[in-house]
């Protein structure tokens, strides 16, 4: 079946035409004959499928028909229904169609943004491989350089002891410290000049 809302224009029409014949039932030669004037160029075909669609679609009382002559097969039937004068006011098959053109538009900027989105988290990904591990390793020795740091400065204030043998290195180096401030050995200047 091809996509009868490619041809809203026409299945609107059909829909007009049954809204001002609301007592008559038409089969798909009554619609050609009527409201195509037997153009050659519209198919018998496509206007049965008009008629299936518009008939499947809820919109009119559906029927059959044993066919005439060549068609002698159950033709479909559509007479009016209550439902068309809301449906022509809606906007018919024409809005049904745009609505879906622009629903079609919107899932295809959708799949265009995720597809971008796609591109750029892939880019991403290679350089946090290439990156990650050097930057793990950067903030590791400066976590735990912070971590000494804060320790030392925590002891030499008093909030925390630490065991007797790092004390004692830690006493050694002050005395060595203060020895040297006190007692400056100043490098002999040489006047050789």
């Amino acid at each position: 079946m091809i996509n009868a809302l490619k041809n809203h224009e026409q299945l609107d029409l059909i829909i007009s035409h049954l809204n001002n014949n609301q007592s008559k039932t038409f089969a798909w030669d009554e619609i050609k004959h009527n409201l195509f004037n037997d153009n050659d160029s519209i198919n018998r075909d496509i206007i049965k499928q008009w008629v299936e669609y518009i008939a499947n679609s809820g919109l009119v009382t559906k029927g059959q028909i044993r066919g005439a002559g060549d068609d002698s097969n159950l033709v479909t039937t559509i007479k009016w229904s209550g439902v068309i004068p809301g449906f022509i006011k809606s906007g018919g098959f024409n809005k049904q169609h745009k609505d879906l053109e622009a629903e079609k538009t919107k899932q295809e900027e959708i799949r265009e943004i995720e597809l971008e989105k796609l591109k750029y988290d892939t880019k991403l990904s290679k350089w946090q491989v290439k990156v990650f591990w050097w930057v793990f390793f950067a903030g590791f020795i400066g976590g735990l350089m912070g971590v000494i740091s804060l320790t030392l400065e925590l002891e030499d204030r008093g909030y925390i002891r630490l065991p007797i043998e790092l004390r004692e290195s830690k006493v050694e180096q002050n005395r060595t410290l203060e020895s040297s401030i006190r007692n400056p050995t100043l490098p002999e200047i040489n006047d050789s000049l």
